[in-house]
C-alpha cells in the first residue's frame, strides 16, 4: 500500500468521523483548527482507523496522534509492524 493511498484513505475516516470535508483536512489539521475533533470524536477516528486497516494501537501512541501528520505517522508505523 503506497503512502498516498494511505494517506486518501485516512482523509476519508477523518472527514466522515469529523462531519469536514475531505479537501480541508491536511498535515496541520488537528483539534485546534477543526472544530468537531473532540476527545469522542478523536476515539471515534482512531476505532475507525483501526477497523479500516485492521491494526490496533497503543494508548500511549493514541494519545501523541494529536494531528493528522501524526495520524499518519503512527498508522504507517503500525503497517509497517503488521506486514512485517
Amino acid at each position: 500500500m503506497s503512502i498516498k493511498e494511505i494517506d486518501n484513505r485516512l482523509k476519508k475516516i477523518l472527514s466522515t468521523e469529523l462531519l469536514v470535508n475531505k479537501k480541508k483536512i491536511n498535515s496541520n489539521s488537528s483539534s485546534k483548527n477543526i472544530a468537531n475533533w473532540d476527545s469522542l470524536r478523536h476515539m471515534s477516528v482512531i476505532n475507525a482507523i483501526e477497523s479500516e486497516f485492521s491494526i490496533y494501537f497503543e494508548n500511549e501512541d493514541i494519545v501523541e496522534m494529536s494531528n493528522f501528520d501524526s495520524i499518519k505517522n503512527k498508522t504507517i508505523k503500525y503497517l509497517k509492524r503488521k506486514n512485517k
